[in-house]
């Protein structure tokens, strides 16, 4: 590729590149057009030449793997001797700088539909990440799980069909309310996990602001279990907000309950979230007065709208539930 020296360059030549992707239909002509704007990419990101070149260069070469994921789909599932077939798809990518985990993300990539892929480049530019390969295919495989817990017929299909609706709607909220469901007793050996481990798999981010709160019911016995759904999530644990309230299960009558919600975070670029109270550090458990409810702390704590994901009727005027 020849050299850029200017954004106005810079953009003729992605403009030549859109194209050139247009027309060309085989890895042998898709890949050359990949690597220039991955090269062309780096130079603008490099040259500081703004976010709209960068958006350009980055939605571009995702449209190159899309075309080429859908190639290697069907290129890598026609049959044959499986040894053969194997060792001559691995030589044939080889040959054009393709590795396996290239492949695969691609794959995933080029499952995505026109219209989420459309959704999925509004909410990169939105939250000022970028469109990159990995966040597509971490698109393209929650979306595949929140489609196989859509089909449960229980509060967590339910859940996942409003928050598709929500996406498709395109809202977002800077401060999620999640009172996620406990494990029965009968499934907790089996499952390891005393929150339903489903949860985890609630395309939850599809509708979080950049900036964004969320408050995660958890057992008081294993807050570990939310901790890692916030992780697998993206978000990061700030506090644990704990409130005297019933207890879950009558397992004793004599040792004090409480109500423990974990505190995960996700700050936009330009400054934290929310400031803790002065009575406490990061990580660490505050106690929440029992005449108020955890939804008024949240409502103290984050900047509305708010959003309850297993509510029925919302708290108040500030707070959506899911249709």
């Amino acid at each position: 590729m020849k050299v850029i020296e200017s954004p106005t360059q810079a953009m003729a030549e992605l403009v030549k590149i859109d194209h050139a992707l247009e027309e060309s239909t085989t890895i042998e002509q898709l890949k050359p057009l990949h690597d220039q704007v991955v090269e062309l990419l780096a130079r603008i990101k490099a040259a500081g030449w703004g976010c709209e070149l960068a958006y350009l260069a980055a939605k571009l070469k995702l449209v190159a793997e899309r075309k080429m994921g859908r190639i290697l789909r069907i290129v890598l599932s026609r049959g044959g001797d499986h040894k053969s077939a194997d060792q001559e798809t691995r030589s044939w990518l080889e040959r054009w700088g393709i590795s396996k985990d290239k492949s695969y993300h691609w794959q995933w990539e080029a499952d995505v539909s026109p219209a989420d892929f459309a959704d999925f480049l509004c909410r990169a530019c939105d939250c000022g990440r970028g469109a990159t390969s990995n966040g597509l295919y971490q698109w393209a495989r929650m979306q595949a799980e929140a489609e196989k817990l859509a089909v449960d017929g229980d509060s967590l299909g339910r859940a996942t069909r409003g928050l598709q609706d929500l996406t498709r709607r395109g809202q977002q909220f800077p401060c999620i309310f999640i009172g996620a469901p406990c494990v029965p007793r009968s499934r907790r050996r089996a499952s390891g996990c005393r929150i339903d481990p489903r949860v985890a798999r609630l395309p939850i981010m599809t509708v979080a602001a950049p900036k964004v709160d969320v408050y995660l019911k958890v057992v008081p016995e294993s807050p570990q279990d939310g901790a890692q759904f916030l992780r697998e999530w993206g978000l990061s644990v700030k506090a644990r907000l704990a409130r005297p309230g019933a207890p879950l299960e009558a397992e004793s009558a004599l040792r004090p309950v409480y109500e423990v919600w974990l505190w995960g975070v996700r700050d936009a670029p330009g400054g934290p979230t929310a400031e803790l109270p002065r009575s406490i550090q990061e990580g660490q458990v505050f106690f929440v007065d029992p005449a108020r409810e955890m939804w008024q702390v949240a409502e103290e704590l984050s900047t509305a709208p708010y959003l309850d994901v297993f509510g029925s009727e919302p708290f108040s005027g500030h707070w959506a539930v899911l249709p």
